[in-house]
């Protein structure tokens, strides 16, 4: 493809997500585009994620074909960000799961595991955004939260959602979240533009090849 071409692709790429820009009460986790994803979970097939899971260094629990198709999906993206594998990604102990049950209580990442729980109807197992959000606290824990709060220091909390501002790790997992799996919830938001764009551009650098974001046009 010619030069002109791709930076016209890529203003299309830009305007798409513009078109995009939301403003979530709740966790990303509980809506239709970030539960999506940038990468299709239909293209993911479950010997793919399987290997894609394990290149990670996990393994899952009680997950249906398709949750693991839908966890695959969204470590094909994060791969694709970075070229490979994410380093900061690997659990430091071995047979590291990601357990999925029914429940209605809290997901969360463990110190020897991360639990999601399906919330009845809301088919947590089922979202992009869920396993995106607790794999990135797992990502946080080996090192990342202080690099990012660095980064962010007397800029405030980047609002993707409401939930973002629980604490300073779910901060940093749900923006993680929102540059993953609906970008625009950072570079369109119109309630806090200047945080927000900061906090793209520290995932923009910290992934090797983050301007791949501009791909995730829907």
């Amino acid at each position: 493809m010619k030069k002109p071409l791709l930076v016209f692709a890529a203003l299309l790429m830009t305007s798409s997500i513009g078109l995009m820009a939301k403003s979530y009460t709740y966790s990303l986790k509980n809506y239709d585009i970030p539960s999506r994803g940038c990468y299709p979970v239909s293209k993911v097939s479950l010997s793919e994620a399987k290997k894609l899971i394990t290149s990670q260094k996990l393994k899952t629990k009680g997950a249906t074909s398709k949750e693991i198709r839908t966890l695959g999906a969204g470590l094909k993206w994060l791969q694709y960000l970075n070229k490979g594998p994410l380093k900061s990604g690997f659990p430091k102990v071995r047979g590291y799961e990601i357990r999925i049950i029914d429940g209605n209580g809290s997901s969360g990442q463990r110190g020897n595991h991360i639990l999601i729980q399906r919330q009845g109807q809301k088919a947590h197992g089922l979202s992009v955004a869920q396993h995106v959000h607790e794999y990135a606290h797992l990502i946080g824990n080996n090192g990342v939260y202080g690099k990012y709060r660095a980064h962010m220091k007397g800029h405030g909390y980047c609002m993707v959602s409401n939930y973002a501002d629980n604490n300073n790790n779910e901060q940093f997992a749900e923006v993680f979240t929102g540059f993953v799996t609906e970008p625009a919830t950072l570079l369109k938001n119109k309630r806090t533009p200047k945080a927000c764009q900061r906090a793209f551009d520290f995932f923009l650098n910290w992934f090797d090849a983050g301007d791949r974001v501009y791909e995730c046009a829907k």
